[in-house]
């Protein structure tokens, strides 16, 4: 479970770098690529959730919910940087693709709110 949680999130790390956290464009990028990495340690953290309630582990049980907590809140965070770094740079793209980026962004928040 551990590997199934790190790995994704380790390659979403290397993917990201450098790290520019001054650009809109890439702070796009990188929530994108959160929004595909993170359904598997999401279910690995399910996972570890129902083993330890299956085991009676309350120790384990209440570290992987206050993980799950965690993660929830940075997921709202993110969603919202999200929509403020969307909002910046709708001005930047051309008016034929202006659908398709607002479609492509509204798949993207709901990804990662979900």
């Amino acid at each position: 479970m551990a590997t199934m949680i790190v790995m994704p999130l380790l390659e979403l790390y290397i993917r990201a770098a450098p790290f520019r956290i001054h650009s809109p464009a890439w702070r796009l990028s990188l929530v994108g690529n959160i929004s595909g990495a993170i359904s598997a340690p999401i279910l690995g953290l399910f996972l570890m959730f129902a083993i330890a309630v299956v085991a009676e582990d309350k120790g384990v049980t209440y570290l992987v919910s206050s993980l799950s907590g965690l993660a929830a809140v940075a997921c709202l965070g993110v969603t919202g940087l999200f929509a403020l770094d969307a909002l910046q740079m709708r001005n930047q793209v051309q008016a034929s693709l202006a659908e398709s980026y607002g479609l492509t962004s509204s798949w993207i928040a709901a990804k990662v709110r979900a």
